[in-house]
């Protein structure tokens, strides 16, 4: 059963990344997952800062993977092809593959690969990161993120041009987690 849910989800990945930048995921009765909110601000010329939501498989539960997923509002300062800044803000949708490095009933620290598709007013922004995270769990139902990671950015608008961008940033998650997403040991 496993490996036709993990089959149907890597088909969906594909298709996903490839058509929209982005993709869900649907869940089982038996599947954990966390819903939660997040700040997040970055290190750089452009001063991003980050508001918005945050779905994770597995919060606390000692899993090889977890998918995380953040749709937030961002905005942010660029520098145009042209040397004048602008004032980018819209959607931004960032899509992580976390591969768990240490798990107990107190913390979960993993790392990953991030895509990440924004949606601004002229602009459309994609980039590729590397995420490393531990979620520190404050009870049974509630669990804190903290996520720290860099990534590069290519900003594409009307008038024909693209502007690149490396950052790095801090996440802050705060998650309300499910019935079934707790630490066990395998």
């Amino acid at each position: 059963m496993k490996i036709r849910q993990f089959g149907f989800l890597f088909r969906l990945f594909v298709v996903g990344v490839f058509v929209t930048g982005g993709f869900m995921t649907l869940g089982t009765e038996a599947q954990a997952h966390g819903l939660g909110f997040h700040v997040a601000a970055a290190q750089g010329e452009s001063g991003h800062f980050q508001i918005g939501g945050s779905w994770d498989t597995a919060v606390a539960e000692n899993r090889l993977i977890n998918y995380r997923m953040n749709l937030g509002l961002e905005t942010f300062k660029l520098k145009n092809y042209w040397g004048e800044t602008e004032k980018l803000s819209g959607w931004i949708l960032e899509n992580t593959l976390g591969f768990r490095l240490f798990a107990d009933d107190k913390v979960r620290i993993w790392a990953g690969p991030q895509i990440i598709t924004g949606f601004y007013k002229e602009d459309l922004g994609i980039g590729l990161g590397l995420s490393l995270g531990a979620n520190f769990h404050l009870d049974k139902k509630r669990s804190l993120g903290m996520t720290i990671g860099a990534r590069r950015s290519e900003y594409s608008g009307i008038w024909d041009y693209s502007e690149y961008e490396s950052v790095g940033y801090l996440r802050l998650d705060y998650f309300f987690r499910s019935k079934n997403d707790y630490f066990t040991k395998n």
